[in-house]
């Protein structure tokens, strides 16, 4: 028994369940010190600016999803004036982040729990082949019944055209049924609200949330999620 009628759970990835800044860090120092230029904060700093300014174009639809491991590299080494191959670099980069499986605290328990109890799904914007390598040998893997990714899709969050195409593999299902569970605003609580689709917003640190979007629940760390559902 559950304390909600929902039987299917859309699951963000990225700060949601897997500990993306941890993996991105590790893998871009193992990167930089392969070139000969050991990543120092200053330029893991300016790596996510450069980064975060990329998915922030793509969310808006300004941008494509595979441009944005090259064009990262490029603007990146461009700034440090490192004059070596960016788009082999990017690609190198890619390999190396589909290995990171780091989870963020109580991840692996909030989705034991939820095991059998839910249809569970990942739903995420992140790059096929990094999402699908890593979830694939990921401690998750077992309990999710599918991932649905953007660039397979051939539409992203916040697009309700996402949410259609990933339901339609799982044969249509009533909406009122489902919750979306995320840490983005942009991306995963205005996607569920664009798709009619119930949202819960994870929300560690506490951010406000954007004028014209709306989650029915706000949970500051993952355990939150358990006591709404069971």
């Amino acid at each position: 028994m559950t304390k909600t009628e929902y039987e299917i759970l859309l699951f963000d990835a990225d700060r949601t369940l897997f500990d993306f800044d941890r993996g991105e860090e590790n893998a871009l120092s193992v990167l930089m010190a392969s070139i000969g230029h050991p990543l120092t904060p200053e330029a893991f700093a300016l790596y996510r600016e450069i980064n975060s300014r990329l998915w922030a174009e793509f969310e808006r639809g300004e941008r494509d999803n595979a441009s944005i491991a090259p064009t990262r590299f490029h603007l990146f080494f461009s700034h440090l004036d490192i004059a070596l191959d960016a788009d082999r670099a990017a690609e190198n980069y890619l390999a190396l982040l589909g290995e990171q499986r780091f989870l963020l605290p109580g991840a692996y328990e909030l989705i034991e729990k939820l095991f059998g109890r839910f249809d569970m799904y990942l739903a995420t914007n992140g790059i096929a082949s990094v999402q699908k390598n890593r979830f694939a040998k990921s401690e998750l893997a077992p309990f999710f019944k599918g991932i649905f990714i953007s660039g397979e899709l051939g539409a992203a969050k916040p697009d309700p055209e996402y949410y259609r195409r990933a339901l339609e593999k799982i044969g249509s299902p009533d909406r009122r049924r489902i919750l979306a569970i995320g840490d983005s605003p942009g991306a995963d609580i205005r996607g569920a609200n664009n798709a009619g689709i119930d949202a819960c917003y994870y929300n560690p640190g506490n951010k406000p949330m954007p004028q014209g979007i709306w989650a029915k629940y706000t949970v500051a760390d993952l355990g939150q999620i358990r006591e709404i559902l069971l």
